[in-house]
């Protein structure tokens, strides 16, 4: 029975096709394994759920077929464990993946196969059955670990994990390199034993009580590594906990603090070294923000302002100096959009008088994307130096003050007449209103002379120990008072003298013979206080102590044959007054050699000089007997005086002799080795004792670089004012000649439209001669506005205005446009009253060529206009979804001239005038105007406008406006009106009398003499009136002869012209027209002014 068995078993098995199917289906058909049986064949004649699912095949298309084929392969698998079972006999395993099989493709994914030859009783093969499991989502869980590991790896931090013991369990690459152990060495260890720390047993706990609660600790320890040194990080200690929330362990991450030490003081180095330069620079510096506030001053800022910083930083530059001047603040907004200025020798005057020489420069500084963040200022005070130079010629009038005196001393005149001439020359030179000399006569202080004190207000003698004049004569030295009114010695001089001399300073000196006084000078400030300096009481000292001598000289000299003893006195006088010239003298010469001037004294008798500097020869070439000899005048060969009067050489000494101030004039000479330079001549009078004229005494410098400087700078002004006025004289003529054509273009090809209406190809070629005219006169209208902007000639008219209908009007003009070009146009906003501080007409050429440009340059999708506005700035935003701007293009397209794609292939018509113009009148207007474009995407341009803050009126009907009015409106007309229309050109008068026809009567006069008999002999309900009639009298002419007409006192006259540069209209307004339109002109817009010119009947 078994046999049987076992002999039905065998020949069940004899075959696969006798298969119980149904048995082996119910054990594998829902098994998640892909199965599947191959005959002997390797044909496939079963498979599993699973296996159709895999392969997105049915049973029955899955029969038949090699495995290969079933998964759309070329061939077997590289090593394929079918074909390996099949041939070798025996099962075989292997993982199949995109790495070890060349034409798997990477979305075939990883497998795990494994395939066992089925024998009969014969030890024949009668198949093979193979399973598979997919691997890839292990494969890719295991890049992920690994992926993670070797991050973890790699970061330069350490990151070690222990367990509660303190056991190390990981220990990253970033720790093998910080701490200098490996992995290997420290797995296992406790962690204080490799990395000893200053962490204490209290720390210890606080870290641990605030693991166990799921939290971060923080903090920086001392830590050690393998070689011995130590350094200093900043630990994170982070729990591990299981799944029950409780702490397993621990995961720290450390930092070492030493690089970002080392960074933070080599950044304190660079800060510190930064200051020190600033600090240490010959200029102050201050840094303020675009609002102008202070971020940074220097102290030299500080110093030279006296400002404290406290009371600095953050303040507006106006607040701190509200006394600037405009234009300063003119250059402060320049500066704001990029420019840079300088200056050298600047005054800037503060409200209390003080007065600042500066040499500043002021330029902006830029933030880290590019925009302008603020501006720097560079200021060096030049007070000292122009102190210096003012001290130069403080000292050049003294020194002439005391020639003056010893020419006096020479003289020997009567010693009242030579007193009172030197008295009147000491108060002038020392800058006071009066003065008075007095001689010690015993117990008093006699009267020898005043100046500028009125005779009923001093007296003949005072008292030796009267008020300052004692302390003079005590002290042996000079004296001032500041403030008379407060000095004890002076505010009660009125008890002597009822009608005492009143004056607010004071400075006096003792005349001094041999350290001997022999009375007293004194001056008087009357107007003002007047500081008087140490410097000033030396010099007045020392005109005191000539004076002396000439006071002393005099009496000598009346006393000379009975007082030896004042005699030898007076030669002792000499003598030091002689030492005293001697030392001006080297001074003279010290400054000679310093500046390169040369001093002269010239005698007008004979016209030679009686002193000239030696540095004439290094100036001319000629040495001082030569120039002596032959004369300066030989050597000039052109003379320019102060304005650029040119002088003849020959006339030279007649004009000086003739001149009794100061004479300055420029010398262009010839040296004595052919050499051309110019010199200047700055001389004052030289007068005698007894007043005559005797010469000059001046100083010679070397001024040949200036003079070539300013004939540069001439020349290049002349000729830069050259280009500019032909320049704008050829855009002006050019625009008449085009405009006028245009008018026919233009207006015969949008009659023919209207016309042509039932015609659509006809009606389309219109309509391609009506843009092509348009694009022309676009340009032709950017290439004026151009031509203004660079000439100046903008008019910038700022008033508060709604913009809302302005930019509905805009939204209005372009929404056919749009529409025929299929994309989608919308206006956002939220409000219909906003008022902002704008010039309309400039408002409304911006928003013209944004939209413009956001059509032409999008080709499907939309176009948005949208507009914001706070309690500062009004924003606008042109969005569109077009072709946008490559980001290396965004800065080029404001430049004039410049697009996107330029040169013969470019894919655009345009100007590149457009933006450029665009951002000038944001800029005029105080605006400013940005881009943001991404290629492919579309792009955004963004007009700021400045805000006005004002209540809002109720909302009215009139801000959606209509384009085509004149068709309704011209149908109210009930009697034609007649018009005269004075048009030398055909095309012109053709155009405007079809744009008219059955709404007005049109008369033709071709020139301004063919008008007057018309008018004469019809009346005209109006006027329209061309300017320029090229022949006879033009449009102007014309108009002022009509208005002398009795009837044609009130009729309108519309000034119909191609002049449309800036003040034409205001120049026709102005010559008795009323109205004014440019030509090309649109049909709807002359409907449009007729309709409002002419009063209906």
């Amino acid at each position: 029975m078994n046999n049987e068995k076992n002999n039905e078993t065998r020949t069940d098995s004899s075959s696969m096709t006798n298969l119980d199917y149904t048995t082996i289906e119910k054990i594998l058909i829902n098994s998640p394994i892909i199965t599947a049986l191959h005959d002997k064949d390797l044909n496939m004649i079963w498979a599993n759920k699973a296996y159709q699912e895999a392969t997105g095949l049915s049973l029955e298309e899955i029969k038949g077929k090699k495995c290969y084929s079933v998964w759309n392969l070329s061939k077997p698998c590289n090593n394929c464990p079918v074909l390996v079972a099949a041939q070798t006999g025996k099962p075989y395993e292997t993982e199949l993946t995109p790495e070890n099989q060349d034409h798997w493709p990477e979305s075939q994914g990883y497998w795990l196969s494994k395939a066992a030859p089925i024998f009969d009783d014969n030890g024949q093969l009668i198949g093979v059955v193979e399973n598979a499991i997919s691997t890839t989502d292990q494969r890719e869980k295991e890049k992920l670990v690994n992926f993670q590991a070797h991050i973890l790896n790699e970061i330069r931090e350490s990151i070690i994990a222990t367990d509660l013991q303190g056991n190390i369990t990981y220990w990253n690459k970033g720790a093998e390199r910080n701490f200098g152990y490996t992995s290997d060495e420290v797995l296992g260890k406790n962690v204080v034993e490799i990395t000893p720390t200053t962490m204490t047993v209290k720390q210890a706990e606080e870290i641990l009580s605030k693991l166990r609660l799921g939290e971060t600790w923080r903090g920086k320890f001392k830590l050690r590594r393998k070689d011995g040194s130590e350094f200093w990080g900043y630990v994170y200690d982070n729990p591990i906990l299981n799944n029950k929330n409780e702490l397993t362990g621990i995961v720290g991450i450390s930092y070492d603090l030493t690089q970002i030490k080392e960074a933070e003081y080599a950044l304190k180095h660079s800060s510190d070294l930064m200051n020190y330069i600033i600090e240490h620079n010959r200029s102050a510096v201050a840094v303020l923000d675009k609002n102008l506030n202070y971020i940074y001053v220097s102290k030299k800022y500080l110093d030279d302002y006296g400002i404290k910083e406290e009371s600095i930083i953050g303040k507006n530059h106006y607040d701190i100096f509200h006394d600037i001047p405009q234009k300063w603040k003119e250059i402060h907004k320049k500066v704001l959009i990029g420019e840079i200025f300088s200056a050298e020798d600047d005054p800037y005057e503060r409200e209390d008088g003080t007065v600042y020489w500066t040499r500043w420069e002021c330029r902006p500084w830029h933030e880290a994307d590019g925009s302008i963040g603020g501006i720097i200022i560079y200021n060096e005070i030049t007070n000292r130096q122009k102190a210096l130079e003012n001290q130069l010629r403080f000292y050049n009038e003294r020194l002439k003050l005391l020639t003056s005196i010893t020419e006096q001393v020479i003289g020997k005149k009567p010693i009242d007449i030579a007193a009172n001439k030197m008295l009147s020359e000491i108060v002038k030179a020392f800058k006071a209103d009066a003065g008075v000399i007095r001689i010690i006569k015993g117990e008093k202080l006699q009267l020898l002379t005043k100046y500028n004190v009125p005779d009923d207000s001093v007296v003949a003698e005072l008292p030796i120990n009267f008020g300052i004049a004692h302390t003079i004569l005590t002290t042996m030295s000079p004296q001032a008072i500041i403030d008379t009114q407060i000095n004890e010695t002076t505010k009660n001089i009125t008890s002597y003298h009822a009608n005492a001399f009143q004056f607010k300073s004071y400075a006096g000196a003792p005349l001094l013979v041999h350290n001997e006084a022999i009375g007293i000078i004194g001056i008087y400030v009357t107007n003002e206080m007047r500081e008087i300096t140490d410097e000033d009481l030396t010099h007045l000292q020392i005109v005191a102590n000539h004076l002396a001598a000439a006071i002393q000289n005099e009496f000598l000299y009346k006393e000379v044959m009975s007082q030896k003893t004042e005699l030898e006195s007076e030669i002792t006088a000499r003598i030091k007054t002689e030492e005293n010239l001697s030392e001006r003298e080297k001074q003279l010469n010290m400054i000679a050699e310093t500046t390169g001037a040369v001093f002269y004294r010239l005698r007008y008798s004979d016209m030679k000089y009686d002193y000239m500097h030696p540095a004439i020869e290094q100036l001319t070439g000629y040495s001082v007997e030569e120039i002596t000899e032959m004369g300066f005048k030989t050597i000039v060969l052109a003379i320019e005086q102060a304005g650029g009067e040119e002088i003849d050489a020959d006339k030279l000494e007649l004009n000086r002799d003739k001149l009794k101030y100061q004479f300055h004039a420029d010398y262009q000479i010839r040296k004595r080795n052919g050499d051309v330079r110019w010199i200047s001549d700055q001389s004052n009078p030289w007068f005698s004792h007894d007043g005559n004229l005797l010469g000059s005494v001046g100083i010679l410098n070397d001024i040949t670089q200036r003079k070539i400087t300013e004939k540069e700078v001439q020349r290049a002004r002349e000729k830069a004012e050259e280009l500019v006025a032909i320049k704008s004289n050829f855009f002006s003529n050019m625009s008449h000649e085009l405009r006028t054509p245009l008018v026919g273009i233009l207006g015969f090809s949008e009659i023919l439209q209207d016309e042509l209406s039932g015609d659509s190809e006809l009606n389309e070629i219109a309509g391609f001669i009506n843009v092509s005219g348009k694009r022309l006169l676009e340009t032709l209208n950017l290439l004026l506005d151009s031509s203004k902007l660079e000439a100046g000639k903008v008019e910038v008219n700022i008033a508060d205005a709604n913009i809302v209908p302005i930019l509905n009007d805009v939204y209005n003009l372009y929404f056919p446009i749009a529409l025929k070009k299929g994309l989608s146009f919308n206006f956002k906003c939220e409000k219909d009253f906003i008022l902002a501080k704008i010039d309309e007409i400039l408002t409304r050429s911006i928003l013209d060529n944004l939209v413009n440009n956001a059509i032409k340059f999008t080709n499907q999708g939309n176009v948005t206009i949208a507009i914001e506005s706070n309690s500062r700035s009004v924003e606008i935003n042109i969005i569109d979804t077009g072709i946008g701007i490559p980001e290396d293009k965004q800065d080029i397209i404001w430049e004039e001239f410049r697009q996107v794609s330029e040169g013969v292939n470019r894919s655009f018509e345009g100007s590149g005038l457009g933006l450029s113009i665009s951002k000038h009148y944001a800029d005029l207007m105080g605006g400013k105007i940005s881009v943001e474009s991404n290629i492919g995407k579309g792009s955004t341009f963004r007009l700021i406008l400045p805000a006005v803050e004002k209540e809002i009126p109720h909302a009215h009907d009139d801000t959606q406006l209509s384009i085509n009015i004149h068709r309704t409106e011209m149908m109210e007309i009930k009697i034609k009106p007649n018009i005269l229309y004075v048009e030398d050109d055909k095309v012109s008068a053709e155009v405007l009398v079809y744009a008219t026809k059955n709404l007005y009567e049109i008369d033709v006069a071709e020139s301004g003499e063919d008008a007057i008999p018309m008018l004469q002999t019809k009346k005209y309900d109006a006027i329209l009136m061309d300017i320029n009639l090229r022949k006879g009298l033009d449009g102007v002419q014309v108009t002022k002869m009509i208005r002398q007409l009795p009837s044609y006192k009130k009729t309108p006259i519309i000034a119909i012209t191609a002049y449309a540069s800036t003040g034409d209209r205001e120049e026709f307004l102005a010559n008795g027209m009323d109205f004014y339109i440019s030509k090309p002109y649109k049909k709807h817009e002359i409907l449009k002014l007729l309709k409002e010119a002419i009063p209906e009947k």
